[in-house]
């Protein structure tokens, strides 16, 4: 089980729970006196049984349950599990730092966001697509042309630079590429893209909600994030979203879709302690 049987979080639902039945069970009696045939032994039998299913019971909820809602910055935050290409409002898909539009023959994983962006949901051709990427993006002053990149395309963005595709989709420069198109992130890139990311979703998000994936937990992007729990990044997105200091307008909400694969390790009463 992810949820430990003694995990705090547990006994402070399993409180709240036991008060209320509590009260409800103390206006039964007074309507409805227990027998006096009923011993001591079996009413306090009968408590302790009661108050140890109602425990489990809370128990294989907190393991079950697949959402939380959260509230930060004055935002409503749901973290639930979901296919991001099914949500509506944005949808952030991370990309790499070059947009490359170019599905296989070792650039993009045709089974990851942004292959599958590219194959199903673009309503441009790749070619088209990455023209379009460097037009609307030339204005922002790319790190490098890289002429000697043979593969892909040669310009390079700063991580955390977004693309809005003006389709409900933006496009996120998320992972460094090598020379040999391997994705990889030190710490300090995570920390910039986020930081830039945030940014640039407040300058183009509208009244709209924004669906963000969990990032950095499908084994394709190497570096530090390798060695963290598909739990520790969702705490990183919650922890550099509230120091962003950005919030959404009152109808919208930011929501971290968990992939099906994934939400069997999240422990989801932890996140609780994110919320303002």
């Amino acid at each position: 089980m992810k949820v430990h049987i003694f995990y705090k979080g547990i006994l402070k639902v399993f409180g709240a729970w036991v008060s209320w039945i509590s009260i409800i069970v103390s206006l039964i009696v007074i309507v409805f006196p227990i027998p006096e045939t009923w011993g001591k032994k079996i009413v306090v039998t009968v408590f302790l049984a009661v108050i140890i299913l109602i425990y489990l019971f809370v128990w294989l909820w907190a393991n079950l349950k697949k959402n939380i809602s959260l509230k930060i910055n004055n935002t409503k935050i749901v973290v639930k599990e979901g296919n991001i290409f099914q949500e509506t409002g944005k949808k952030v898909i991370p990309a790499n730092e070059y947009f490359d539009t170019h599905v296989g023959d070792g650039i993009i994983e045709p089974t990851s966001l942004h292959g599958q962006y590219i194959t199903t949901y673009a309503q441009l051709s790749h070619r088209k697509l990455q023209t379009t990427i460097n037009e609307s993006l030339k204005q922002r002053n790319p790190i490098l042309i890289d002429m000697v990149r043979k593969n892909g395309n040669q310009i390079k963005y700063p991580l955390g630079t977004i693309y809005d595709d003006h389709n409900g989709f933006l496009l996120l420069a998320y992972a460094r590429f090598d020379e040999s198109n391997r994705a990889f992130m030190n710490t300090e890139d995570v920390l910039a893209c986020y930081n830039k990311m945030w940014d640039e979703i407040d300058k183009c998000r509208g009244n709209n909600s924004i669906s963000i994936p969990v990032m950095g937990g499908s084994g394709i992007v190497r570096g530090p994030l390798a060695n963290y729990t598909e739990q520790q990044l969702i705490e990183l997105l919650l922890w550099s979203f509230r120091i962003s200091g950005i919030h959404l307008s009152r109808n919208a909400s930011l929501n971290i879709i968990v992939h099906k694969s994934m939400i069997k390790t999240i422990n989801m009463l932890d996140l609780k302690r994110f919320s303002d």
